[in-house]
């Protein structure tokens, strides 16, 4: 008998974000790469999943990696785009028959509902957001934007003053 899927997939275009996700419960996890649109990828996907995913969630924007992230989805499976896009995204005709994708703006949540649930998760240690942000001084917003971009922060925060 097969095992269950797993709860978390995580692909990544980032070594230093990929290997991270170890430490955040992703189940599954193929290697990290420049461009996450490895060939094998999406039949990986669908093997550990029995079929295709449920949901997915991209951040990175890039073509490539939403093109993966579609084809991985089952029948009535949802896509959430939160990266900004980084170059034309060239749709096959049946790459959204029977799937929904949303474009996620600041987070598509109510501030009142959000805050409180994710305090809480923090609190039970199952969120541990201090662990994913890392604080710049404002004089240093262009290393803050080039540890971002190279992957190796996953939050920067500016601190004014």
């Amino acid at each position: 008998m097969p095992s269950p899927p797993p709860a978390t997939l995580c692909r990544s275009t980032s070594p230093c974000r990929w290997s991270c996700s170890a430490r955040w419960a992703a189940a599954y996890r193929p290697g990290p790469g420049p461009s996450c649109a490895a060939d094998d990828l999406v039949a990986q996907i669908q093997a550990v999943t029995s079929g295709g995913a449920d949901y997915a969630f991209d951040t990175t924007g890039v073509p490539a990696v939403i093109l993966n992230a579609l084809a991985g989805l089952r029948m009535a499976g949802k896509c959430g785009l939160v990266g900004i896009q980084a170059g034309d995204l060239v749709l096959d005709p049946l790459a959204l028959v029977g799937k929904t994708v949303y474009g996620i703006l600041e987070g598509g949540a109510v501030p009142q509902e959000f805050i409180p649930r994710m305090i809480a998760l923090w609190q039970e240690g199952r969120f541990p957001f201090d662990r994913l942000v890392q604080m710049f001084p404002l004089s240093a917003i262009n290393e803050a934007e080039q540890a971002s971009l190279s992957g190796k922060v996953i939050k920067p925060v500016l601190l004014p003053g």
